[in-house]
């Protein structure tokens, strides 16, 4: 016998040794069913008649080795090893045995000065990631002066018309000191660069010694969040914009995060959210290729928002199916087929919610702690917690420390960072990746069959048509019991709601229009009109737009001012009416 026949001899043992094991897994469960379970069920009933998650997925009440048989399940095919195809265990090779993930804090509220301070603290309590939370008209191009801001300046978040903003709130706070700084700018992403930009110019760091980051994801804005300015196309443009300067200029920095937490929130669902915010990456990286970039250039500095709000495994799962389908789409879309090339690698960042009620608000620390330690386990990379009392406002100095401190718990306490993926081999959470990548995969592979990208999904109203479906489910299964909030419709409490939200003082609104109404009287007006004209011409003429708004910005330009220049140009977009 050669060796050949004694290698094919001994994998056929081996697969038949395999099978009668799964057989006789079965068969004890079939029997452990009839003569324990059936009778334990009869005399003492289950609590529902169906146990599934949001995503639809059946429960079972034991998950076993046939589970993963069944699947198909093979190891280094479906779970392998952190930091190499499929990345399912994990991005990188040692992940949190590294490092810690990133502790995130959003917040910011009325005008610099009041957000200074707390900014200040929370960069002190250890804030690794100070997320600048902007308000409504800052995220949509209108100034505190315009007539569109009336009333809202300051009130979702810290109001930002000009680079002296800006130099007010990281006056004492460098750059190089924080690990890193996020703004959303969805729709005004070269602005929100261009502050990154400007400010580390002014405090003399180095963009290799920090990371800037945006989320600069303008598609999900038209079906699920709705602070889009600009045409499709044009605003997808913008947002290009602002990676192509990070490659030639930051390739450290992360100027795009790919976002699903919002489609999920409208009511998609975790699985489709991520396979909708999949086909929402894919539009911006064939963007990119077209103008002449390499995809191994581009992944690396995109990271991708995950969200899930309704089931810890779920949680733990979800991000370790992602990295495993988004590892197999780009070789696929885009033919990569290098296992080492980074494009493969798909980087998790986490909000950490856990359908937080307004109704005993401090229960909420122990949902969002669940939750992340749901996705710590699961691999993700970038970490930020919610407020225990968002359900009310703005967060508290008390709550933003509860959040950076949950995520500091997590990270040094009670053995979590101890081991990579220690879920990995669990029968139910292995079954539950393997089920939430074929939902990613199949939703995916719709999309682009039959709409071609998403631009186009969305035009016909198919992201906007799921989101509403789901979002009407979870209503129903909410006011049938189903769905559980202990102490809303479980354990319902009687206590009045509670108050003590962020509420803004008037003269901080008139203390905002007075700074803005002064850097407009005290700033180079020639200098600003000549910045303005250029960026024009530049936007007129299909060109990259970064360096011009960063001058701008030097400039003291307001962000009304840089806006009405692109509207000028690209126009507004008409806002879609499919439901």
């Amino acid at each position: 016998m050669d060796e050949r026949d004694m290698t094919n001899n001994t994998t056929n043992d081996t697969t038949n040794n395999t099978t009668n094991d799964i057989k006789s897994v079965k068969d004890a469960a079939a029997k452990w069913e009839k003569e324990k379970r059936q009778p334990f069920i009869s005399e003492r009933p289950e609590r529902r008649s169906l146990y599934k998650n949001d995503l639809g997925h059946e429960i079972k009440p034991v998950y076993t080795p046939a589970d993963l048989a069944e699947r198909g399940f093979d190891y280094e095919k479906d779970c392998g090893f952190p930091g190499q195809p499929p990345y399912t265990r994990g991005a990188w090779a040692n992940m949190n045995r590294s490092d810690h993930a990133y502790i995130g804090c959003y917040s910011g509220f009325g005008d610099a000065e009041e957000t200074k301070p707390r900014y200040e603290k929370v960069v002190k309590w250890g804030c690794t990631k100070l997320e600048m939370a902007w308000d409504l008209p800052t995220q949509i191009g209108y100034d505190s002066d315009h007539i569109m801001a009336t009333g809202e300046v300051g009130r979702t978040g810290v109001a930002v018309d000009t680079f002296k903003d800006i130099e007010i709130m990281f006056e004492n706070i460098r750059l190089d000191q924080i690990k890193a700084l996020q703004l959303l700018a969805n729709s005004i992403g070269p602005i929100g660069l261009g502050i990154q930009i400007a400010l580390a110019r002014k405090q003399g760091v180095k963009f290799s010694a920090m990371q800037g980051f945006l989320q600069n994801d303008v598609l999900k804005e038209y079906c699920a969040r709705g602070t889009y300015i600009f045409p499709v196309n044009s605003a997808v443009k913008l947002s290009c914009d602002v990676v192509e300067w990070c490659i030639n200029n930051a390739p450290n920095w992360k100027p795009l995060c790919i976002c699903a937490n919002h489609l999920n929130a409208a009511g998609a669902g975790s699985h489709n959210a991520i396979a909708f915010a999949m086909c929402n990456a894919f539009v911006y990286i064939d963007e990119l290729i077209a103008r002449g970039y390499k995809i191994e250039e581009i992944v690396p500095l995109m990271r991708f928002l995950v969200d899930e709000r309704e089931d810890f495994f779920v949680m733990v799962a979800l991000p370790r199916a992602a990295r495993k389908v988004w590892e197999q789409q780009v070789g696929k879309r885009y033919g990569v087929t290098d296992p080492n090339s980074p494009a493969l690698r798909y980087d998790v960042s986490t909000y950490s919610h856990g359908g937080e009620t307004l109704t005993e608000p401090i229960n909420n620390i122990l949902r969002i702690g669940f939750s992340a330690l749901g996705y710590y386990l699961g691999g993700s990379t970038y970490i930020y917690c919610a407020g225990y009392d968002e359900a009310m406002g703005l967060t508290s100095e008390t709550t933003c420390k509860v959040a950076i401190r949950t995520n500091q718990i997590i990270n040094n306490e009670l053995g979590f960072s101890k081991t990579i993926d220690p879920f990995a081999g669990s029968y139910f959470v292995e079954s539950l990746t393997m089920d939430i990548a074929n939902d990613i995969t199949k939703q995916v592979d719709y999309v682009m069959k039959n709409y071609g990208d998403a631009k186009n999904a969305m035009d016909k109203g198919y992201f906007q048509g799921v989101m509403s479906q789901g979002s009407v489910r979870r209503q129903a299964e909410f006011e049938n019991g189903e769905r559980q909030f202990v102490s809303l419709n479980l354990f319902p409490t009687d206590e009045q709601l509670p108050t003590g939200a962020y509420r803004m003082d008037p003269a901080v609104e008139k203390r905002q229009l007075a700074r803005l109404a002064a850097v407009k009287k005290s700033r180079d007006q020639a200098r600003v009109k000549a910045c303005l004209d250029n960026l024009r011409e530049i936007a007129q003429t299909n060109r990259n737009t970064v360096d011009a708004v960063v001058d701008c910005l030097e400039a003291y330009c307001t962000l009304g001012e840089i806006c009405d220049v692109w509207r000028g140009v690209y126009g507004e977009f008409q806002t879609l009416t499919t439901f």
